[in-house]
């Protein structure tokens, strides 16, 4: 567990640098303060030497914090690796951008009428492809797989993460929220890309909360979905 760990603060400090304030290793966490931000783990491995992490996040300051979890998989003797580097590249900008109010290290800012999340307030990862790149992903609507009503959950914030996925000649997306809390599929996807010749997979994460409804006043920030 420490060597994984180390490899989340490594790749933190390669990504964010200074902003995440002096990270420390211990008593199973990283704790990251620049951010409000600690990180711990569960490892799963399969057959075909995955890598399968559940990586926890405690976010919050002053006696309030909230845990939200990311989930990873990767393939190969550098998997630990890859998916440290996914994490701090994915989902610690997440973090760091609604600690600063604006995206930074590649987040971008959204809004409940830009559609990435139903009437969700957040930010958007960058990302990440696995596989074949040669189909541009930007504009697919990655969480299309969540249905309305949102899911309800605890706390204020959610986690979300897409795969879209293109095998056997057709394209499929997958949503989760918190880890696999939530689990969400479309298969077939219908979306107008055209299908690469080799398999590709790509992920995105978000980080969101849904604002008071302007018909329900009464509605607590963050519980109204």
């Amino acid at each position: 567990m420490s060597t994984f760990l180390a490899l989340l603060q490594s790749a933190a400090v390669h990504v964010a640098g200074d902003e995440i304030g002096k990270s420390v290793v211990a008593n199973d966490k990283l704790c990251l303060p620049g951010v409000f931000l600690s990180a711990f783990f569960q490892q799963y491995e399969a057959p075909g030497t995955q890598f399968h992490a559940h990586i926890s996040m405690d976010f919050g300051s002053g006696g309030h914090s909230e845990t939200l979890t990311a989930c990873f998989a990767a393939f190969g003797d550098d998997a630990p690796t890859q998916i440290a580097s996914r994490w701090a590249r994915q989902v610690l900008p997440l973090f760091a951008s609604l600690r600063a109010a604006r995206g930074v290290h590649g987040a971008q800012h959204f809004e409940p009428d830009d559609e990435v999340v139903s009437g969700a307030h957040g930010f958007l990862s960058p990302i990440w492809t696995v596989g074949d790149s040669s189909v541009d992903v930007a504009g697919v609507p990655f969480f299309a797989a969540i249905p309305q009503p949102h899911p309800t959950g605890t706390g204020t914030l959610r986690l979300a993460k897409a795969t879209l996925a293109a095998t056997d000649g057709r394209w499929h997306l997958s949503n989760e929220i918190n880890g696999h809390e939530h689990g969400f599929r479309i298969d077939p996807f219908d979306v107008s890309l055209p299908i690469p010749s080799k398999p590709s997979i790509s992920t995105v994460f978000a980080l969101y909360f849904f604002p008071p409804r302007a018909d329900d006043p009464s509605a607590e920030h963050g519980h109204v979905r």
